[in-house]
């Protein structure tokens, strides 16, 4: 089966940040933000955030059928509002944690038009001071949230995306462990994860142990790639930091035997970002070559697996290298 690739559609956007909030390009209207990714070859997919990327339902199916990308995930917008400085479905507010219950129900609703998966960043949901909050109610609302919205439409996919830091210092889904323990005391079929691989290097985690512990529990529902400098969230193309542990993602994310969308997250501030996506993509068939050359000579993989021979694991990977370059 062949690879899906999708982008998500913020990557074409201004790219505002601290210093230029106005961000670095003009405002591109989604419509032609469709039409420039149709021009990249081997991408099928697009994300949108719900509601603000989705001008209309109509519209979005339209241009879908027209350019031949489907929406494959729609993240709620649950972080982009003054109204959730204290949080979304973890706010000391009832009425703020029933907005945000209500728009990823809305969120859901149009998720099973476009058969695509909900994703929820709480980038809002958690603290920045001792103190601040008590972390039995906080954890509380937020998994109590989770189960509502679960419950509304079992037949939707909702992946919980943890990060841990950035806009709050500490985001409560901060981290693989944290986001397995919420999913699993939730409780239901439809809650997983979308794993980030930015946010996974950014809380210092290994990002192929990360999608790995995911897959063991039946809870890898999507995935998100690009690479940053593990200071930030910096949302760079694919491999261009991190190449070896780029390397050994693909090579487990195989192994695990994921069959969902290879998803780019990326903010190319001052780069084309039609350039930074095929960069991106480019990037990846190599890793998937270099994953063929592994898979041909797995026994000697097995034996490093077998001994923990951290240099007989390097070498092997430099001749994999070399061997794959030869055959380019």
């Amino acid at each position: 089966m062949s690879t899906k690739f999708s982008v998500g559609i913020w990557a074409l956007g201004p790219c505002a940040e601290r210093f230029v909030p106005t961000g670095y390009r003009p405002e591109i209207p989604i419509a032609e933000r469709f039409k420039m990714l149709s021009q990249i070859e081997d991408l099928r997919g697009v994300e949108l955030h719900y509601p603000t990327e989705v001008p209309s339902i109509e519209e979005v199916e339209e241009l879908s059928k027209k350019y031949n990308l489907a929406v494959v995930a729609l993240p709620v917008h649950l972080f982009n509002k003054p109204k959730w400085k204290y949080g979304s479905l973890s706010a000391p507010d009832e009425k703020t944690r029933r907005e945000a219950i209500e728009l990823i129900k809305e969120t859901m609703d149009v998720a099973k038009k476009f058969n695509s998966i909900v994703i929820i960043w709480p980038g809002q949901d958690g603290f920045d001071y001792p103190f601040q909050v008590d972390y039995r109610e906080h954890y509380k609302n937020f998994v109590e949230g989770l189960k509502e919205c679960c419950e509304y439409r079992p037949e939707v996919k909702i992946a919980l995306e943890y990060k841990m830091t950035e806009p709050r210092l500490r985001i409560l889904a901060g981290t693989i462990g944290i986001c397995l323990t919420i999913v699993e005391d939730v409780g239901y079929d439809n809650l997983g994860i979308n794993i980030d691989v930015g946010h996974a290097l950014l809380a210092y985690e290994n990002m192929a142990q990360a999608i790995t512990l995911a897959a063991m529990k039946g809870k890898l529902f999507h995935i998100h790639l690009n690479d940053c400098f593990r200071r930030t969230d910096d949302d760079l193309i694919v491999g261009s930091v991190h190449f070896w542990e780029t390397l050994e993602l693909f090579y487990w994310l195989k192994e695990v035997k994921y069959d969902g969308w290879y998803s780019l997250d990326l903010f190319p501030y001052r780069e084309d970002p039609i350039e930074a996506v095929r960069q991106s993509i480019e990037n990846i068939k190599f890793f998937m070559k270099l994953v063929e050359v592994i898979d041909r000579r797995k026994d000697e993989l097995r034996e490093v697996f077998r001994t923990y021979n951290a240099i007989r694991g390097v070498r092997f990977l430099w001749s994999v290298l070399k061997e794959a370059v030869k055959e380019s």
